[in-house]
């Protein structure tokens, strides 16, 4: 063998020594990782567990209990309110055809209401059980001297239903019980509503979920990116191994086939 030839050679097993340097150098920060991968892989899964366990205890409390009564009992007070409402729409109804064309006329101008019973006119359109709150006198009277007129154009048959139930709607009776049933509901409500604003259960729930919803991902990232270094990992072995085998061949080639690589 040459001086040239044997030199290349020393250089090539030098630099095949120094890559199995690098590639154990690399195993190593390679084991460090997984290890801290797994650490936070199992530390993850712990704190999960935790928090499973704090929305078991959360779900089985008493104050979930409360909170569900509170709103079940809200949701009937809210059906109450509404019955309610629908039931003042009812006692307008026989007066929609005249309360329309009252409407048409005072837009067009061609006979203007008063201030009042504007007002009194759009809420009947718009929430009849507020409208029920008002001094209904003025605004029906009005309305039935138009009837009786004829200024609104509408049949006899209409008209009859009009003065009819203006007589219902003038019986206080018929009206002041839907309103004191209605604030009674809305006062029941504000009640009800503050006190389960005051309780904190589904601020807590929610707040686990999103922890348990946080670990969850943490866990699915830890466990790809534990996947991903056993590869790199097993990579850096089948290339250690190969090069280790190039490394004993060319050792052998250089000093002789018992030449032994230890490391």
């Amino acid at each position: 063998m040459e001086g040239n030839e044997r030199i290349e050679n020393l250089m090539k097993i030098a630099e095949e020594v120094s890559n199995v340097k690098n590639i154990q150098n690399e195993m190593k920060k390679s084991t460090i990782k997984l290890l801290e991968l797994d650490e936070k892989y199992e530390s993850a899964k712990k704190d999960l567990s935790d928090y499973n366990l704090k929305l078991v205890e959360l779900d089985n409390s008493r104050e979930l209990e409360m909170t569900k009564d509170l709103e079940n009992k809200i949701r009937d007070l809210d059906t109450k309110i509404a019955d309610i409402r629908l039931e003042a729409r009812r006692l307008f109804t026989p007066l929609s055809k005249a309360i329309s064309r009252m409407e048409k006329q005072d837009k067009n101008e061609i006979y203007v209401l008063s201030l009042e019973n504007r007002e009194i006119l759009k809420a009947i359109n718009e929430d009849p059980a507020y409208a029920i709150e008002y001094d209904l006198g003025p605004f029906l009277s009005e309305l039935t001297n138009r009837v009786e007129s004829g200024e609104l154009g509408l049949k006899d048959q209409i008209c009859n239903k009009v003065l009819k139930q203006k007589q219902v709607l003038n019986d206080k009776m018929n009206t002041s019980l839907l309103v004191e049933q209605k604030k009674d509901y809305l006062s029941e409500k504000d009640k009800l509503t503050s006190e389960l604003n005051g309780l904190s259960i589904y601020r807590e729930r929610e707040k686990i979920e999103k922890e348990i919803e946080a670990h969850q991902v943490l866990i699915r990232s830890a466990n790809s990116n534990i996947h991903s270094e056993r590869m790199h990992l097993n990579n850096l072995k089948e290339n250690l191994e190969r090069i280790r085998s190039v490394l004993l061949l060319d050792v052998r080639h250089f000093f002789g086939d018992k030449t032994d690589v230890k490391y």
